[in-house]
């Protein structure tokens, strides 16, 4: 359970670090840019990759970058102690413990570094708690779009011919019209079959005018093909609900699809005075709202706003004070440049970790798996000693688990007075045989799981008690009684 712990926070670090570099160049860009259309651009492919950054994290098709290594080095560029030196093949440790138990598994961890693992245990588990949250509530919004539809009514003949009077371009498909008295407001919903649901009130032959405007502003909706990207933000939002420069970026998307939706209802509508005198009539709280060709002054915005209609406040703003013209449609070389741009920083972004998972949990690079996962010795030459209850102890410090695998260089009858790492190379109880042959090689191979030892000698295992956790974490060795003991291809793998 920890280490799938681990495994999800280290990918949910990697993914936030690119969200936030990612989100931060989208932020930048729309902030350059003073057209809605431009800046509605990069919001939605800035959406587009911050969800592409979440398997790209998980999956690690790319080499990392480990920004922790070049920070530390960046500031401790001068201090020797602070450099990692990692040994060579065929060099022992020089018996110290790795300053880093993360990056060696099986080493003893300090108190604050549990502490720590917790901790970040603890927020893994908050966000996917969090997550589940937002896609519940997602789902549920989902539901009760599809329970808006089915108890929608189809709207009287005449709502019908104006409705199909008002332009849509071909390439849009025109949205099914729905009466339901479960809204205030009329409302785009659906994705595949996009609907427009409108309030009873507005069937009444008075409200005409107030009709025609809103069902004009929800076509625009549909013309700028919001209803296909509303499903992309809610999940990305559902994913990212703790960053607060999506937080941004999703605001100024909104405000952005209402600034078009009211430059392409005023094309057909009237002049901008009255669409926005009109825009103000539906906001407030009557029930009819009669429309009226209003002078600039008349439009204008009361001294006094209350927070909450701060959106509708810049929307009118952009009708009546914009001091440039809007485009209605970015230029094609603008699209495709933002896309080709955003796609570079993604890739590049998703490079970016902060906990070295080349290193951690192995890395495609060969040279790395074997100088942090493997250690080798070819060949060593054990001199008699006396005192043969001290045996040598080449200052290695075991991982956890592992498996250790050499081949030594003696006779049978001889074999089980060696042991290594505290284990005899014969069973307890065998019969030992006379050699006949003179020294011969012998394999040998020790396996640490879940503190036990298994010990296999030429084919022949067995299992050993229950490796306390004090004790054989050296790597130790006892030489032969009498003679030369010659050990080669020495390997420790964990």
């Amino acid at each position: 359970m920890a280490g799938w712990l681990d495994r999800v926070g280290t990918t949910l670090l990697d993914a936030t670090l690119a969200a936030t570099a990612i989100t931060g160049l989208v932020i930048l860009a729309m902030l350059q840019c003073r057209q809605p259309a431009r800046r509605l651009v990069w919001s939605r492919a800035g959406l587009l990759a911050t969800l592409v950054l979440v398997p790209l994290a998980a999956l690690n098709p790319v080499e990392r970058i480990d920004l922790r290594g070049s920070i530390t080095a960046f500031f401790h560029s001068g201090s020797s102690e602070c450099r990692r030196s990692v040994p060579p093949r065929g060099v022992a440790n020089p018996g110290l413990e790795p300053a880093d138990p993360w990056q060696v598994p099986g080493t003893l961890q300090s108190p604050e570094t549990r502490i720590s693992r917790r901790v970040a245990h603890g927020v893994v588990v908050a966000y996917l708690l969090g997550l589940m949250m937002a896609l519940g509530w997602l789902g549920l919004g989902l539901a009760g779009v599809f329970g808006l539809i089915r108890s929608g009514t189809f709207p009287s003949a005449q709502v019908v011919e104006l409705y199909e009077s008002l332009p849509l371009s071909a390439r849009s498909v025109r949205p099914l019209l729905m009466i339901s008295g479960r809204v205030s407001r009329p409302v785009l919903i659906g994705v595949h079959r996009a609907v427009i649901l409108i309030p009873p009130e507005l069937e009444n032959p008075d409200s005409v005018d107030r009709l025609r405007l809103c069902l004009l502003h929800e076509l625009a909706h549909v013309e700028n093909r919001d209803h296909y990207f509303r499903p992309v933000a809610s999940l990305a939002e559902s994913v990212w609900f703790f960053l607060p420069t999506f937080w941004w970026i999703r605001d100024q998307l909104k405000l952005d699809q209402e600034f078009l939706a009211d430059r392409w209802a005023v094309a057909h509508f009237g002049t901008s005075n009255r669409y926005a005198s009109s825009l103000l009539g539906i906001a407030g709280p009557q029930k009819t709202h009669p429309v009226i060709e209003a002078k600039p002054e008349v439009a204008a915005l009361p001294s006094r706003v209350p927070e909450a209609a701060s959106a509708l406040v810049q929307r009118i703003q952009m009708l009546l004070k914009c001091p440039f013209p809007i485009e209605g449609e970015t230029p094609v070389w603008w699209r495709w440049s933002t896309a080709l741009t955003l796609a570079l920083a993604t890739l590049a972004a998703s490079c970016l970790t902060l906990r070295g998972l080349e290193t951690e949990w192995g890395s495609s690079s060969a040279a790395a798996h074997d100088l942090v996962r493997t250690f080798e010795l070819a060949d060593l030459v054990l001199e008699p000693r006396s005192g043969r209850s001290v045996p040598f102890e080449l200052h290695y410090r075991l991982p956890g688990e592992f498996v250790l695998s050499l081949e030594v260089l003696a006779p049978a009858d001889q074999l089980g007075g060696m042991d290594v790492i505290g284990h005899a190379l014969a069973r307890s109880g065998q019969p030992t045989v006379a050699s006949l042959t003179g020294p011969t090689w012998h394999r040998v191979q020790i396996r640490r799981l879940q503190g036990f030892d298994f010990v296999e000698v030429d084919d022949l295992a067995w299992s050993s008690a229950l490796v306390p956790e004090e004790v054989n974490i050296w790597l130790t060795l006892r030489p032969l009684p009498t003679g030369t003991t010659r050990i080669r291809n020495l390997k420790i793998e964990w």
